[in-house]
């Protein structure tokens, strides 16, 4: 269905000889009585009588075998010359056809197979039988049953509120079990969730189709519009394309359309301001009809975003809402204040390998970040920290809408294989795409971000079963508490990101509070194995990374004057320390390092200090701030010992070690 663009200056189409074949065309159909397309606006051909939905959707009896229409779709040579003016400038939601280049619909007589509008439960049987992705009947969840069921039955538009990972891509192939045709549209934010939704239909047996920009050829087209694809996914912005409008204005395309979904329909709200098409999308009702179900589903969709679901998809007032809330016991949340500036990085230590760690060693991890040059300086960060430690700089990528498709692809396909074990991205990694084995989400930074998106990116964790996974939320100073931010006085920002991060609550109360999940029952609450969050369990904050300074011991003088040994007690101590160096020596070191001397070990400048302030010292650790030793492991409580041993040698009464009381900060 290749693209004709035509100017005001072109030939009046169609032409004469053309129209008379057109007619003639018409004539035949008529008297078929098959479905037709409309024509051009441009055509003074009238359009005849178009099948009502009730003859295209299934009765109730025994299956039938009368004539049947197969499509044969080719598009027509010219295109009308409002086409090429219109196609960049205006939706095409309109009151009636489309001008773009039409499609010509042939019929020719086949088989029609019947069956009765049954429930999911009762088809699971016949339709498995045709299609893999079916599951048993014990598989499907209530929910799931459910809404297909109002689908069917065209009860009206349902809204669905399940937790992330639940199966809500199952809903759109449901509602096809209990009919033999039929084609569901499917509209998503993002042409990542497009391209994977594409690829699990098909590899479930469900034929079906992503159209973009980069795919909108003739022969897809035509096959989308004749319902060889039962599952189409498409952008919003595509639905306003002339080229896709010639399906969404084809009559049979309508009387084969089962239900629309809006995936993802917690973008309605959040992107209506900057993607101008979401604001439209409730002219597509005057298109196909709205008698046609709408289901939008999301894990996080409070009442307010259901209300930016009536005023900008169309979705009716009286909508059935299902909702189960997005409570997932196996993710646990943990609030981090960044204590270090945010294009240092320092907060993100915790991310790390430890040191002597291999590649297949590093926790799958997702880290997200809504400014892109901070992502790729992120980028460079994490790759300079592990070449620091010997590990490939390929075990960190990044993935964002800027960069080219054959770079996002490889991204995708070395994270799902582990070969990338640390993912950066931005929005275009949804939280619908289904990653195995990811036990860390990390949000970097919090300005700008909503309640809902940050539960949304969290649900990327914990995906395989029996996996938990934990939830990082670096937050900036300004959101500590205290500050001038208050769910309160929230500013410019979402006051229940601002009451996560300062809450001293636990983090559930406040995600049930502002995404208004619904009460859980108490088998549910008292699963075992899983922290809820930081705030109730504190030892999910990642440890601080100590740095360890060297004191010049002169500083402290006056604080080890009553312990300091002189004159010949020092001497004394002085050289019992000497001889444990050279003991030492040549009984452990001589052999194992021959370049080494016993001043190697520790010099003869440290062994006086250590004389001096023999005294004082009680424990193994009095011992770092007196001395440089380089292998402190292997030294530090000999050294201790020979101390010990030689305050003993001078009759001087060792000092107690003092007992040590814990003190909370």
């Amino acid at each position: 269905m290749s693209e004709v663009t035509g100017s005001a200056d072109s030939e009046v189409w169609p032409p004469p000889r053309k129209r008379r074949r057109a007619e003639q065309e018409l004539r035949r159909v008529n008297t078929l009585r098959t479905p037709f397309t409309g024509a051009s606006t441009n055509s003074q051909l009238p359009m005849p009588p178009s099948p009502t939905r009730n003859e295209c959707t299934l009765a109730s009896g025994e299956p039938e075998s009368p004539s049947h229409e197969q499509l044969q779709l080719c598009a027509t040579s010219q295109a009308s010359p409002l086409a090429s003016r219109e196609k960049n400038h205006h939706a095409i939601y309109r009151n009636g056809p489309s001008p773009a280049p039409g499609l010509r619909i042939q019929a020719q007589s086949t088989t029609r197979h019947r069956s009765s509008r049954a429930s999911v439960n009762s088809s699971m049987e016949h339709a498995g039988a045709r299609c893999k992705a079916i599951p048993l009947a014990g598989d499907v969840k209530e929910l799931q049953a459910t809404c297909s069921n109002v689908v069917l039955a065209c009860t009206g538009n349902v809204c669905v509120i399940a937790p992330t990972g639940f199966g809500k891509s199952l809903l759109w192939t449901l509602p096809l079990l209990a009919l033999d045709h039929g084609v569901v549209l499917v509209i998503t934010p993002f042409t990542s969730l497009g391209e994977e939704g594409e690829h699990q239909t098909n590899t479930l047996g469900i034929v079906s189709a992503f159209v973009h920009a980069g795919r909108k050829d003739t022969k897809t087209l035509e096959r989308v519009a004749s319902g060889f694809y039962h599952v189409t996914y498409v952008c919003v912005e595509m639905l306003e394309s002339p080229v896709f409008a010639q399906i969404l204005y084809s009559e049979w395309y309508k009387c084969q359309l089962v239900v629309i979904f809006i995936d993802k329909a917690h973008c309605m709200h959040e992107s209506d301001t900057w993607r101008s098409s979401y604001s439209r999308l409730h002219q597509l009702r005057m298109v196909v009809g709205s008698t046609i179900p709408l289901l939008a589903m999301s894990a996080t969709l409070p009442s307010l975003y259901q209300t930016s679901l009536i005023t900008h998809a169309g979705l009716k007032e009286n909508y059935t809402l299902f909702n189960a809330g997005n409570f997932r016991p196996e993710l646990s949340t943990v609030i981090i204040h960044m204590e270090h500036d945010a294009k240092s990085f320092k907060d993100l230590r915790f991310m790390l390998p430890r040191a002597g760690q291999m590649l297949a060693d590093i926790d799958k991890s997702l880290v997200y970040c809504d400014d892109t040059m901070l992502l790729m300086e992120m980028l460079y960060w994490f790759r300079q920290k592990l070449d620091e430690i010997s590990i490939p700089g390929r075990a960190v990528d990044i993935l964002h809408a800027g960069l080219s498709p054959n770079h996002q692809g490889r991204a995708l396909d070395d994270f799902q294989t582990g070969c990338t074990r640390i993912l950066l991205s931005m929005e275009k990694l949804s939280a619908g795409m289904n990653f195995p084995a990811v036990k860390h989400v990390t949000q970097y930074l919090c300005s700008g971000r909503t309640m809902a998106k940050a539960d949304q990116r969290c649900g990327c964790g914990a995906r395989s079963p029996g996996m938990i996974a934990i939830g990082y939320c670096i937050a900036e100073k300004k959101f500590k508490r205290g500050g001038k931010l208050s769910p309160q006085k929230p500013g410019r920002e979402d006051p229940g990101i601002i009451e996560l991060v300062q809450t001293e609550l636990c983090c559930n109360a406040v995600f049930d509070q502002y995404l208004e999940n619904p009460p859980r029952s108490s088998d549910t609450i008292s699963l075992p194995r899983r922290l809820c969050c930081s705030n109730c369990f504190p030892q999910l904050i990642p440890p601080c990374e100590f740095k360890f300074i060297m004191v010049n011991p002169t500083e402290d003088e006056s604080q080890r004057n009553e312990h300091r040994i002189t004159g010949i007690a020092r001497q004394t101590v002085l050289a019992c320390l000497q001889d444990w160096q050279e003991s030492e020596w040549r009984e452990r070191w001589r052999v194992r390092w021959p370049l080494y001397g016993p001043k190697s070990l520790v010099s003869d400048k440290d062994l006086e200090t250590v004389a001096d302030h023999a005294g004082a010292i009680t424990q193994v650790g009095d011992l770092y701030p007196l001395t440089h030793i380089v292998h402190w492991d292997e030294l530090a409580k000999s050294l201790f010992r020979a101390v010990q041993s030689a305050l003993h040698s001078t009759s001087m009464d060792v000092p107690a070690i003092p007992s040590v009381t814990a003190t909370a900060n």
